[in-house]
């Protein structure tokens, strides 16, 4: 596939998912690698009509490598404009596709579009940690590696692992001699293609200030301190109103019943 020419989307029928839509309120659309927002949905009510984009292609995966995050951003905004031609536009996104959503409400912004509000969910904002100087990543890695060693005794003390996943398979797997597949590795899951190129190409994402306004619902499990700032690395790139909300759930749960009711308790007045 020739660079230059755009992302395609194929049969965006079946990457979008409407709920509520006879809602007389402005749109909410969520950009998503897998389905998770249905509680959110329900919780902010019939009267809000609420879209759930999936960005990935149904016959994936495709070669996207020769495309920037921008480009992938033109893309979301084709898709956007798809399930709703014109805006005003809510848009939100978890953890990476949070990114997406953000590039993509600059894109809509130069278009002339309003873009009253960005949700963010959980999302580490680009150039954060690439910025960094070598020493502090060094920091930072140890401190998330000692993080996740803190959460495997929590789980092998609960009886959740045994001895294997708590310390002799991590070792091996790092000194290499555990082939990949057994060590610790992520789930396969539908559309972690895309989500690999995204992670790939948000290394090299720098956006100017966008001038809206952006809310970041921050969950329990980003560390905090010094390497890890509050803001999630933000309020630099956000010339609007900028705010940021503290939800007491995991990077996975944000999404359940308790944790999107407080997530839409939030967002109904703004």
């Amino acid at each position: 596939m020739a660079h230059g020419e755009p992302i395609p989307v194929h049969e965006p029928e079946r990457q979008v998912v409407r709920f509520h839509e006879d809602g007389p309120r402005t749109p909410m659309i969520v950009l998503n690698n897998r389905s998770v927002y249905f509680q959110l949905a329900r919780q902010l009510g019939e009267q809000r009509p609420f879209t759930d984009i999936l960005m990935y292609h149904q016959d994936g995966p495709v070669d996207l490598d020769a495309y920037t995050f921008e480009d992938f951003g033109a893309y979301a905004v084709r898709l956007i404009r798809w399930a709703q031609p014109r805006g005003p536009y809510i848009l939100g996104g978890h953890c990476i596709y949070g990114v997406l959503a953000f590039e993509a409400a600059r894109q809509l912004t130069a278009m002339g579009e309003k873009v009253p509000l960005v949700a963010l969910f959980d999302s580490w904002a680009p150039g954060y940690r690439e910025t960094m100087s070598r020493w502090e990543r060094v920091l930072r890695r140890q401190q998330l590696r000692l993080d996740r060693y803190k959460k495997r005794v929590r789980r092998f003390r609960e009886g959740e692992v045994g001895f294997d996943e708590l310390l002799r398979k991590p070792v091996l797997y790092h000194l290499g001699l555990l082939p990949p597949e057994a060590g610790p590795t992520r789930q396969a899951l539908a559309g972690e293609w895309f989500d690999d190129y995204l992670y790939s190409k948000v290394a090299q994402y720098r956006p100017t200030p966008y001038a809206g306004d952006v809310v970041l619902f921050r969950s329990n499990e980003p560390l905090r301190g010094r390497l890890f700032d509050e803001h999630m690395g933000w309020k630099p790139l956000v010339a609007g109103t900028f705010a940021k909300v503290d939800v007491n759930s995991g990077h996975f749960d944000m999404f359940r019943e308790q944790p999107a009711a407080e997530i839409a308790t939030v967002l109904r007045p703004l």
